[in-house]
């Protein structure tokens, strides 16, 4: 079979479907499984017995994510794109606000930067959070000191073991509710 009709038959290529992805970290759903150094299992020069087996290798059947019938080596992947990128938010104190995505992904995992965008970190559902690994992510009555905090996603393919999509940050925004008084009127301002 020559799957990217380079009339190379698959056998004899580390690519097959020449996405950029070696066969070895596609056909085992694993992006380590060649090692990182030259798309062949493991690392370094494997050892192979005299059919050209790699011996340190275990043979299962070659990753399907998608169960269409065609191994992940010998279909074409890339990784996902975002339609809709999250959108800076402004909310009040412990008042819930979201950030999501629109995109062609499979699988998600939000992260946070307390430092304008220098580091982020992974987040996970609990008090402060919830939807971290879907396309919503809702932050839980935020407080003021999460003022400036920025948040982005990384998006994978289940169908695509050699990288990610990651968002643009957004930033949120977070303020006390604003109540102007005088004698006769009460003003309160509100989110929108």
């Amino acid at each position: 079979m020559d799957s990217d009709s380079d009339n190379v038959i698959d056998s004899y290529e580390l690519d097959s479907d020449n996405d950029g992805c070696s066969d070895s970290n596609e056909a085992y759903n694993n992006i380590n499984a060649d090692g990182g150094d030259d798309m062949v299992y493991g690392s370094g020069v494997p050892s192979v017995n005299a059919n050209g087996t790699v011996v340190a290798a275990a043979y299962p059947t070659p990753a399907d994510m998608d169960t269409n019938g065609t191994p992940e080596f010998q279909e074409a992947g890339t990784v996902p794109t975002i339609t809709v990128a999250p959108a800076n938010s402004h909310t009040f104190v412990n008042t819930n606000d979201t950030f999501s995505s629109t995109d062609d992904g499979d699988t998600y995992q939000w992260q946070v930067s307390t430092d304008g965008g220098t580091t982020f970190t992974d987040i996970s559902d609990g008090p402060e959070y919830s939807g971290t690994t879907t396309n919503t992510l809702t932050i839980i009555t935020p407080e003021v000191d999460k003022n400036g905090y920025q948040y982005r996603v990384l998006i994978a393919s289940d169908t695509f073991v050699c990288g990610n999509t990651v968002s643009f940050p957004a930033t949120l925004t977070v303020g006390p509710r604003t109540v102007i008084t005088n004698r006769r009127i009460t003003i309160r301002v509100n989110k929108n």
